[in-house]
């Protein structure tokens, strides 16, 4: 069982961030045919450096802000359609060997 009773949340605007939303390329615009062998190698590249101990997040507070938990929450319980997102949690567990 996850033992949450260490587990400190805080709030999004607390958030020292190092990109803005302005940082983001639109689908439409992007360079990348996000294929799916093109995620599947992200996911891959992600995971292989998780596995060698590489940083991916610099102080592993990523999704830690309160509003994370509370948008995922209520995302999921408005629309069928982040099966998307689910699919791939799964896709990276199997990854994972798990």
């Amino acid at each position: 069982m996850l033992d949450l009773a260490k587990v400190k949340t805080y709030p999004i605007a607390q958030r020292k961030n190092l990109v803005t939303l302005a940082d983001f390329v639109q689908p439409a615009d992007s360079p990348i045919g996000w294929q799916d062998k093109d995620f599947e190698q992200l996911c891959r590249l992600v995971f292989d450096a998780s596995r060698a101990g590489r940083t991916i997040l610099e102080d592993g507070s990523f999704g830690m802000a309160e509003e994370t938990g509370r948008f995922i929450n209520e995302t999921v319980n408005a629309s069928t359609e982040e099966f998307g997102r689910a699919s791939l949690h799964r896709r990276l567990l199997e990854l994972a060997g798990g």
